[in-house]
């Protein structure tokens, strides 16, 4: 059984690999952690290979399989090789099922979205026709309020 110290330098190494990952696309923290679907602060836990459980107390992270696999791919990374690493059996099929059910909620939200988005470019339109009339009608009023000039 691994001890702690060597689980501690194995979730370090892995961390290091993310960050290096990271870094070569040119991402922040913050915009790998959203292309893997989780917070920019677990995203600091993997990097850093550890995770604060009082002030001054920190054990190695322990994240699922399923975070392990987005973090991986949101850095081009492959989660078979990050898997080993981390001492853990990659299973392709169960995570491309995640894959896929998290592709289905994505499209799904999108659509929902794109309607939300054509209902707000409907409204906008009504508004802007909206503004329109009124800057007609006090033009209207305006031009009816002062009274003609008479040359002379």
């Amino acid at each position: 059984m691994p001890s702690d110290d060597d689980e501690g330098r194995r979730w370090t190494e892995i961390g290091k690999r993310l960050g290096a990952a990271r870094n070569r696309l040119n991402l922040s923290k913050r915009a790998a952690a959203a292309r893997a679907g989780f917070s920019e602060g677990t995203w600091r836990q993997l990097e850093a290979g550890e995770r604060q459980v009082a002030p001054g107390m920190t054990l190695p992270v322990s994240p699922s399989d399923r975070t392990l696999t987005a973090a991986a791919r949101a850095v081009e990374l492959d989660p078979a090789e990050v898997f080993a690493l981390a001492g853990r059996t990659y299973n392709h099929a169960a995570h491309t099922e995640d894959v896929e059910s998290v592709k289905i909620d994505i499209d799904a939200r999108f659509d929902e979205l794109h309607r939300r988005l054509d209902a707000l470019g409907e409204s906008m339109n009504r508004i802007a026709q909206t503004l329109e009339l009124l800057m007609e009608d006090a033009e209207a009023s305006r031009r009816a309020r002062t009274p003609a000039r008479r040359g002379g």
